[in-house]
């Protein structure tokens, strides 16, 4: 299976940082996100709204005022959300500046429900179900954490599969998601979710399946019950995030690739074999990596597939998907779906729907992410 990524931060991003890597939180500056939310129609703030930044622990209430006020957030691109019980979702998609002033007023609409318009079909339960499994299976992954995780209102998703065989959910409110393995509770806003059976790729096996998935998770840490909790949260954190796409494009625009346990190669076409016709080319960050526009981004840039070897850790027992043979590290392909990404010092990527993965990293889902404001030194 491959995924095609809106942004890295949707897939499973931990981070165990191999020999010293600077702290995470010493390297992006940060600034204050304030402001205002209000009903659209009335002008009158609305308290008690959820306003945060998607994809991390970032987040706060309304005041009676309807004001708003969240510390710290790393500048560069990010998703604002802002939510409450009666009025539809406001997203709003920015670049946050060290130089400028990151104050905002969101208007939110009132959801109108007209009860004697509509019209319940139950579905059929047996369908349901087989549909919530599947749905688990491909949004939570089948990893270890995966088992673990529990979405706890399944009954917000609903399932179709399209004229064209794609396989697609949408909810009637966020996902609520217990991830006793990382330790967090998720409020998952999901925006797409669709898979597709039988789609023509320039892979080398050339068809395959393609999952494409986006959404605005709010990240909460659980409480917990003992100090053995503490300890699980952090080795199983680390865990995840060792080899993982983001520690990747983190030791990429550090260019500590060879120290942070990573080989990259590059090759015309996705390749499993040793004996493949298309060689691999091994290349270093320079080969693919200039300066940005931003001193804390840098541009990524290459033709084919880049497969990328994390050597300090084999695959997880239960891997099934994509293998390098006569490999037992853990191998990923990634392909660029412009000719150039803009990558900046979170290991974030600015481009939407920027890369198509394969490997060890498609089989990494929502329940090995962690959110961007995750940092192992701080830890």
């Amino acid at each position: 299976m491959m995924i095609a990524a809106r942004r890295i931060s949707a897939w499973g991003l931990a981070l165990m940082m191999v020999g010293g890597a600077s702290s995470l939180s010493q390297i992006t500056p940060r600034v204050t996100v304030s402001g205002r939310v209000i009903d659209d129609s009335t002008h009158i703030p609305v308290q008690n709204a959820n306003v945060f930044i998607a994809n991390t622990t970032f987040g706060c209430g309304t005041d009676q005022n309807g004001r708003f006020q969240i510390r710290n957030v790393p500048v560069g691109p990010c998703e604002i959300v802002t939510s409450r019980v009666g009025y539809t979702m406001r997203l709003m998609r920015m670049t946050l500046a060290e130089s400028r002033k990151a104050e905002f007023e969101f208007e939110l609409h009132a959801t109108n429900v007209e009860l004697s318009e509509v019209v319940v079909s139950a579905p059929d339960p047996v369908e349901w179900k087989r549909g919530a499994e599947r749905f688990r299976k491909l949004f939570l992954g089948t990893t270890r954490n995966a088992r673990e995780c529990k979405i706890l209102n399944p009954e917000v998703l609903d399932f179709k599969t399209d004229a064209n065989g794609a396989f697609n959910a949408s909810v009637r409110e966020p996902l609520q998601i217990k991830n006793p393995g990382l330790g967090y509770h998720i409020e998952y806003y999901l925006t797409l979710f669709r898979e597709e059976e039988s789609v023509p790729t320039l892979v080398a096996l050339s068809r395959g399946p393609v999952l494409m998935f986006e959404g605005q998770p709010q990240y909460t840490e659980l409480k917990p019950s003992s100090p053995d909790d503490t300890v699980l949260w952090k080795e199983n954190r680390h865990r995840a995030f060792n080899g993982s796409l983001r520690h990747f494009l983190i030791s990429l625009f550090n260019r500590e690739l060879e120290r942070e346990g990573f080989i990259i190669r590059l090759s015309s076409g996705l390749s499993v074999s040793a004996s493949d016709p298309r060689a691999l080319l091994t290349v270093s960050e320079a080969d693919i990596l200039s300066e940005g526009p931003k001193s804390h981004e840098k541009m990524l840039k290459f033709k084919g597939f880049l497969e990328v070897e994390y050597f300090r850790e084999p695959v997880e027992i239960g891997y099934d998907l994509l293998r390098k043979k006569g490999s037992d590290a853990q191998v990923s392909w990634i392909r660029l779906n412009y000719d150039a990404v803009t990558i900046d010092s979170r290991g974030l990527i600015k481009d939407w729907f920027p890369t198509t993965i394969s490997g060890y990293w498609a089989w990494k889902r929502v329940a090995d992410a962690l959110p961007l404001d995750y940092d192992p030194d701080q830890e």
